[in-house]
């Protein structure tokens, strides 16, 4: 997701504070059962690329995970989940992914003390509000796995660090983790 443009754009309000001070983040990625699917749930197959957005996002880790999940259609592991994640300060993020809905949905929204950013991941559109106007920036459709396999081939060739790490993966996993143990005791799990 960190190679999609608007997410990137998103990034850049987040850091140079164009949108104020980051409050909230809501992510949703939704969507039928993808067969190819087997070995996990939904929480570590689709809401961790959204949990890793969210670290990029707030350039930190939640201080805690509070999470429901559950199993409608699938017997083995989790179909649908709602993750809350607590940030320093009273920031939030929120997301939602599970492989029940009809249709496909990926989006994301950062809302600022100043502004609201939102991304469909999809279309890759983005629209900045504020007090003032409404904002649609154009960008030419780019697609985000070639820009990350290009990222990663010239990281290698460069032997230059790349934009995302395995220690990325590694906390984005133990987030997830951390809001399946959630689920389980009904408890929100506090994170080191």
């Amino acid at each position: 997701m960190r190679f999609i443009p608007g997410l990137q754009q998103i990034k850049k309000a987040v850091d140079e504070k164009t949108i104020g001070q980051l409050v909230c983040a809501t992510a949703k990625r939704v969507s039928q059962w993808p067969e190819r699917i087997g070995d996990v749930g939904v929480v570590k197959d689709t809401a961790i690329h959204d949990i890793d957005a969210m670290l990029y996002l707030f350039n930190e880790d939640p201080i805690a995970v509070y999470a429901k999940t559950g199993a409608l259609r699938h017997k083995r592991y989790e179909d649908y989940s709602q993750i809350l994640l607590t940030f320093e300060h009273g920031k939030t993020a929120f997301i939602e992914a599970n492989w029940l809905t009809p249709y496909k949905t990926r989006t994301l929204v950062a809302t600022g003390s100043d502004a609201i950013m939102s991304l469909d991941y999809i279309t890759q559109e983005l629209k900045i509000e504020n007090i003032e106007e409404t904002l649609q920036p154009r960008h030419t459709m780019v697609e985000p796995l070639k820009l990350e396999l290009r990222h990663f081939a010239d990281a290698v060739l460069e032997k230059e660090k790349p934009l995302i790490t395995g220690l990325d993966g590694i906390r984005a996993l133990k987030i997830a983790e951390s809001a399946l143990k959630s689920s389980q005791t009904g408890k929100i799990v506090k994170l080191k």
